[in-house]
């Protein structure tokens, strides 16, 4: 006869979470937990990115393969870089790029598509309107105009005159 405080122990098998909700729904939901961790992990590279934005040197070829995925977006900005700061029209562009079969309303939307992917990966703008106008911003200008060498002087040359703590600061603030 047993007693009433001997129970007998059952040791049986446990449903996973994958057979509780099912394998599709799981799988779903441990891709999108990945996923938030993954973009959360880009914002956090970006805002890194951003404080220590006067210590980063981009150079020409990097943000053109960044930003530029066919000779068509590499050719709007080398249009955009010969007219300068004043601008021009996505009409006016066309003539110098038409022989890719692009009306002025393509030429706009790449140069949006041209932002849109520099701002996803570094936080900067390539072009911006001014007016009616598009016209390259002053990072791009800067990236495009110069070089490494005369970036990293400028660097030295910001140290040397504020001080290595002071600029870190400046950097990360």
């Amino acid at each position: 006869m047993k007693s009433s405080s001997q129970h007998v122990k059952t040791t049986g098998k446990r449903r996973s979470q994958a057979e509780k909700k099912g394998r599709t729904r799981y799988a779903f939901e441990k891709i999108s937990a990945i996923e938030r961790d993954i973009n959360e992990i880009k914002r956090l590279l970006r805002r890194l990115s951003e404080g220590l934005d006067p210590f980063l040197i981009f150079d020409k070829d990097f943000i053109i393969s960044m930003a530029c995925e066919d000779e068509v977006d590499r050719a709007i900005l080398d249009v955009l870089r010969t007219v300068g700061s004043a601008g021009i029209l996505p009409k006016d562009i066309l003539p110098q790029v038409e022989h890719y079969g692009l009306r002025y309303w393509h030429v706009t939307r790449r140069i949006k598509r041209i932002n849109r992917r520099l701002v996803r990966k570094i936080g900067k703008c390539a072009a911006e309107k001014r007016g009616l106008k598009w016209a390259l911003t002053s990072f791009m200008n800067r990236a495009w105009g110069t070089t490494k060498e005369e970036i990293e002087d400028e660097l030295r040359t910001h140290i040397k005159k504020v001080g290595i703590s002071r600029a870190f600061r400046w950097a990360l603030a």
